[in-house]
This record gives C-alpha cells, structure tokens and sequence, in this order.
C-alpha cells in the first residue's frame, strides 16, 4: 500500500502487459450509493485523462469490478513537494525549475478548460529526478467530509460541492474568491501557485492563523510580508511576481498562467545566465602551487609529511573563491625529486610556489618555507617556524595564512584562513590523519595499489576513533570508498559507507569542498540526479577553481548527452590541474566516440597514452573504440591485459563481453556476467549500461532491459549515444525501448535539451 486517505486505498501494482509500476487507487465502497457523484467522477476522471502534459498525473484506466471503482495512473518514484520542502532547504533554481513545470502542467489545464482549485505541495510530487507532477485534477472535488457544518477549528476543509456558494480546496492556498464561496477560473490556480512559491522560498505560508477563520480573515484583509523580508536571497523579480499572483482583486493578478510562466522562465534564464557567465571566468589574478615537502630528516618513518604536510595546506587553501590553487594531483609527480621551485611553478603555470623542507628531531619540528614568484623568482614570504610535532597544524595554518598575505588576496565574505578550527586538537589523530592522505595520494597518484586504500581507510578510522568530531577524517574516509566506486571496483556497500561518512563529516564542516562534490556521486547512485545537478551547479558558482568539480562536472554533462559542455568542463579542469592531461584525454576520447568519430577518438587516447601508456582507463576505451571499428579481436586483447594489471577493475568484464560476442565466443562472453560484476554494475552509472549493451548481444532482451533501466535510473541518460549505439539496432522497434528513450526525452524537453 503507498497510502490511503478520504479519496481510499492506494496501492503499487504491476502492469504485466507494458510490464511496468502503477498506481492503484480502490475508491471507497459509499462512492457507488451517489450517482450524481459517479458521474461527475467519472467525467472528470475523464477530463484528467485527457490531458496529455508530461507535468500531469497519467490516467491509464478507470473501471470496475464487482462493486470497487477504481482509476490506474502513473506510478511516480519520488516524494511530495511538501516533503521536499520540510527536508531540505530548496536552491532558487531548483525552486524554478519546480514552479515552470508546474506552470506548464496548469497551461494545459486551463487551455483545456480545467481549473485544478487546490494546488499545494501536497498535489504536487516531485520524482527522484526532478520531474514534477501535479496530482489530482478534478478528482481534489470528490472528497467529501462527513460533518457539512463549517468547523472553524479544523485544518483542512474539503467539500463536494462546485457550485458557487461553496467552500472548496485547502484554506491557506484558497484564493479570495475561494474563501467568499464565489465562482472561480484559472486566476485562484495562479493564486495557489504565488502561496507555493512563497512557502517554498519563505519557508512558511503567506496567510496563516490559528483557526481556519483567522486564516480567511488574513487572505481577505492583509497582505503578506515581503518575501524579500523573509527571504533575503530572493531577487526583486521573485518578488514582484509572487506579489502579482497574490493580489487580493483578480483582475489586478496575472490573467493567465502562461503570463505567469514566461516571467518565471525569464527569471530562471536570467539567474543562470549570470552564474555560467561566472563559471567559466578564469580567475588568473592569484594562483600558486604547494610543492611536496623535502624531508631533510631523512627518517623514512616521517616521510609520510613530505606529501601529506602540502596537501593539508592545499585542502585549506582551495576553500579560497579568490585563488587558484595547484591540487595534489599535480604536485604528485614532484615528490622525492630535486625539482627547481621556479621551473616547477612555470610547468604548472602558476604565479607564485611555495617551496619548503622540514626537519623532525627529538618531538619538534623546524619548517623553513619560501614562497617565489614564479616570473622574477622574487622571495614574497620566507619563514622558519618551529613547533612541537603534536602541534603540527598550526604550523601549516601559519604557512596558509602567509601565502593570502604574501600574494595580496582580497578574501570575500565569510572566507578564512583556519585549519586549526577544521582540523582536530588530538595530535594523535591529526597524525593518522596526515598518514592517510599519504597513503591515499599514493593509490590514487602512483600505485592503484589495494593495500595503499585500505591502509589509508585504516588510518582515517583510527584518526576518528581518536577524535570523532574530526571533520576532514570523515570526508577523507568517504573519499576513499567513492575513489574505489570510480576505479570500477567498488560497490553498492561502499557508496553507502561514502555517504555515511560524508554526512558525519559535512554536519561538522560544511564548507569541505571535496565531500561536497563526491555527494554528487551518492545522489546519483540513489537516483536523485536532479540533486546532483543542483549540487555541482552551486559548487561550480563556489568553487570556480577547483578541478574537481569541473571533472565532476564534466561526468554530468556527459550523463545527460551534451558533450560541447562536457568538453568545455574537461577543458576547464586540465587548464586548472595540467596534471589531469591523461584524465581529460580518455574522457575526450569516450565522446568523440559517442559521436561516431572513432579515428579521432583513437588519436586522443593515443595521445593521453604517450603520458600514460599502462593508465587502465585508456586501454579500455582504446578497447571499445577498437570493437566499434570491427576491431573486436584487438579490443578483447587489449582488456585482457588491463584485467591482467588490474584484476580488481571487475566493472570492464561487460566490454571484454561485447568484443567476445561480436567474435562468436559466446560462451566465453557470457562468463564475463560474473556476480561481483553485477555487484559493482549497481553501484556505477556507466557499468550497467556496458552490462545491458552485452546482454543485448547475446540476445536476452529482458536483462538488457532491466540493466539498461537501471542505468537510466542511476542518472545515465547519453541519448544520444543511446539512439546511434550500433550494439541495440536489433532493438530499436521493441517498445520498451521506446519508452525508456520517451522517458529520457521528456527530461530533456523540460530542460530546454533539444
């Protein structure tokens, strides 16, 4: 059962002919004693069912059987605008994205010549990936309450009745006219949405009071505060609209809905307008690179600073909008050399360079520092700071706050310099900590070695057995289980532990900006792309120069077909972190490959190869490009050697099948459909989409079905792609293939995709 209510029984079922979710509704038994009320259910069940608007509830059927009326609609996988609104605090964009669908959907009501009488968050459901639908059309009239009296102490008053006179619809989204019991058009609809609109960005309704009597006296005599009083954030334009929807007299509101849909349209294109005009402005004023630092202890039992002491300072320093700063990744390559400071800023083509060794004796440590501007070699700063080496921290909070000074940076608002208050007073686990991200920059940056992640998983629990309030411990721990989802060897067990690490770590510090991309991850894998795309839309407005959010960025872009702003997005982050030359080329690659351009696609990877020539990923799409071309027996060579390299790589098994079936080893193809396959397939956008494609090669249809929805539902929606992919020609013409691909289409409509 998913609910139940005055309107009866709801309850998930199955459609075993199109082989798909709906929704049951059993209405109540009494309903069969009024005819007057069965037929004017049934006309405007059938009214509603005539509206053909992706924003609208789906009516499928409306029957009987025996003595039970009952309507089959849409199934929606997702929660009520209500609840959205008490879980979370909703992004003005996501607010306008919500407000224009529902706009939409009310258009082709009223054009219709439907008027909904009770829109609220309540009749509103929003799907896991963004997609809104408006409940209840005409069938909010049906319910009847069982005491026709007017009782002023009751919350909420339903009644029958649409004939002037009458009461009907929730009261503090009643228009007006509603409340004075007068007749009413498509204006009290444009009433209900300017009450949503507030409430959503206010976080309270307009009209509100103890009883339903004082909540009609305040719709009929007082005017709301402003929004922009409630609501800083909220522009004048936001105000101004929600102003007109709620004027008392309704020829004085908006006249129709489209009216009122084109100012929200223009408000939303506005806003983001000015945040991609944001996104992409190099901020080159200030950019500075921390190198590895030199041990002169030459202890190897402290060697675990020369790496972790940088990248401390580079998390801390990359929280700073006004900076641009080397990541790790491209100061890795450094580590153990005897590198020129000055040449190694001009490779990594920054202004300034922070050069520094450290000595480690008898429980205190010396670091002598210099940061140089890289054109001149000038010395901006220089300093040797001593400290006692469970203080550690202090001495790279010293170092951050140098380098801001040295380099003349404005901060803006709310930005500072403080890893003492992000970081922990426990030495020990400040240590632990230190040795985890040195374990971790080794797997990821030299070794991809097992026994490097889960040595560095080890150090950042004990950092939080020491001190369980260690913020950065908790994002570094979930970093670790999302690094291993994206190496194809992670599971769905391992997005659950990122996720619960990321919350722990995010409640104790919010602005970690690495946790906050790799959530993007964790919203995908529980099928809320639309969360994911607010996420890395406001990180990419927050941290314009940071690499990893244009990397993660670019995933999205990819994820949803449009490849110029994925390239765009690789592109932006190979300028800020040169090191990812190979990273951007295999993802350069994969879409020239989508894009039927496979001699180019080649020649990228070829290229990243030249950096890289046993980097995994490569090999693997060098690999599916190579069958794409016919190339099948070379593709299937070329995976066995990186499984050889990388047996834990389990997620490219689906692409080793597809060569062997194209090679007629069917048998050896089909033995690649491990169970750890499907394992790892459920924790990764892009694995059961590779796992679908084989089965559809094989010719089980119903699992390439069942995979290729399950791609889909972790936020893979490459149209595109999914349109020209030779490997489903075969199925093109079965309708669940079209209906998957109208599904992905209507997404795409609703963002302005075409």
């Amino acid at each position: 059962m998913l609910g139940a209510g005055g309107m009866g029984e709801v309850y998930l079922a199955k459609d075993t002919q199109l082989r798909r979710p709906v929704a049951l509704k059993l209405l109540p038994s009494d309903f069969t004693l009024n005819k007057d009320r069965l037929v004017r259910f049934e006309q405007e069940a059938y009214a509603a069912s005539a509206l053909n608007h992706p924003n609208i509830l789906t009516i499928y059927e409306i029957g009987q059987v025996d003595d039970i009326r009952f309507i089959v609609t849409e199934f929606i996988d997702g929660m009520t605008l209500r609840q959205c609104i008490t879980n979370t605090q909703m992004e003005l964009t996501e607010v306008l994205d919500t407000v224009v669908q529902v706009a939409s959907a009310l258009g082709a009501a009223h054009q219709a010549g439907i008027v909904h009488r009770d829109i609220k968050p309540e009749n509103i459901m929003v799907r896991h990936d963004g997609y809104v639908k408006i409940l209840d059309f005409g069938l909010a009239k049906l319910t009847e309450t069982q005491n026709l009296v007017f009782e002023p102490e009751a919350k909420t008053m339903q009644l029958v009745k649409t004939d002037p006179g009458t009461l009907m619809g929730t009261v503090s989204y009643m228009s007006p006219e509603q409340v004075r019991g007068l007749a009413v058009d498509e204006r009290t609809d444009i009433w209900g949405l300017g009450v949503v609109i507030y409430e959503m960005v206010a976080e309270k309704v307009p009209f509100d009071g103890l009883t339903n009597s004082d909540v009609i006296a305040s719709i009929l005599k007082t005017e709301p505060l402003s929004l922009i009083r409630v609501s800083p954030k909220a522009p004048p334009e936001l105000q101004r609209i929600v102003s007109k929807a709620l004027r008392k007299d309704r020829g004085e509101r908006y006249q129709t809905i489209k009216d009122m849909e084109l100012d929200l349209k223009n408000l939303r294109r506005d806003i983001e307008s000015e945040w991609k005009t944001a996104d992409f402005i190099e901020q080159v004023a200030s950019s500075v690179a921390i190198l590895p630092f030199r041990n002169l202890t030459n202890d190897p039992k402290v060697s675990f600073y020369e790496f972790s002491l940088a990248d401390a300072v580079i998390t801390e320093l990359a929280r700073l909008r006004s900076l641009v700063v080397r990541p790790s990744s491209a100061v890795a390559k450094y580590l153990g050399l005897q590198k020129d400071p000055l040449e190694a800023g001009r490779e990594l083509r920054v202004n300034a360079v922070l050069a520094a060794n450290f000595l480690h004796a008898h429980e205190r440590v010396r670091v002598t520092a210099q940061l140089l501007d890289v054109a001149n070699g000038d010395v901006l700063w220089a300093d040797r700071i001593d400290s006692a080496s469970g203080d550690i921290i202090t001495v790279q909070d010293i170092i951050a706050e140098r380098i801001v000074v040295g380099l003349q940076l404005k901060l803006g608002p709310g930005e500072q310099i403080d890893m003492v208050a992000h970081g922990t007073p426990n030495a020990v686990a400040y240590e632990e900590y230190l040795r985890g991200r040195d374990r971790i920059g080794r797997y990821v940056y030299h070794t991809v070695a097992n026994e490097d992640m889960e040595a560095a998983i080890k150090h950042f629990e004990h950092a939080i057995e020491e001190d369980s309030k260690f913020a950065l411990a908790h994002c570094a721990l979930g970093g670790c289980y999302i690094k291993r989802v994206l190496r194809g060897s992670g599971d769905s067990d391992d997005l659950i532990c990122a996720e619960e690490s990321f919350h722990k770590g995010l409640a104790l510090d919010p602005g970690n900006t690495e946790a906050r991309v790799y959530m993007v991850f964790v919203y995908l894998f529980r099928a809320e792309k639309q969360k994911a795309r607010m996420q890395i839309a406001k990180l990419r407005r927050e941290a314009p120069n940071n690499a990893t959010v244009h990397f993660v960025s670019g995933i999205l872009y990819r994820l949803d077909g449009e490849y110029d702003k994925a390239l765009n997005s690789f592109e932006r982050m190979q300028e800020l972190d040169p090191a990812e030359d190979v990273v951007a080329s295999w993802n350069r690659g994969r879409i020239l490959m989508y894009q039927g351009h496979y001699d180019d696609a080649l020649l990228e990877l070829e290229r990243g190869a030249t950096i890289n020539p046993k980097h995994p990923l490569l090999g693997a799409f060098r690999a599916r490009v190579l069958f794409l071309r016919g190339e099948s027996a070379a593709g299937a060579d070329l995976l066995r050697e990186v499984l050889l390299d990388h047996p834990e790589m389990e997620g490219i098994r689906p692409v080793l099948a597809q060569c062997l079936s194209a090679l007629g080893e069917h048998e050896a193809a089909r033995a690649q459909f491990t169970q750890r396959v499907k394992e790892v397939a459920l924790a990764d956008h892009d694995i059961p989409y590779w796992l679908a494609s084989a089965y559809a090669m094989e010719g089980e249809r119903d699992q390439a079905f069942e995979w290729l929805e399950r791609a889909i539902s972790l936020g893979n929606e490459n149209l595109p792609w999914f349109k020209s992919n030779p490997i489903w020609e075969s199925v093109r013409d079965d309708a669940r293939f079209q209906e998957l691909m109208h599904r992905i289409e209507v997404g795409r409509e609703q963002r302005g995709i075409y």
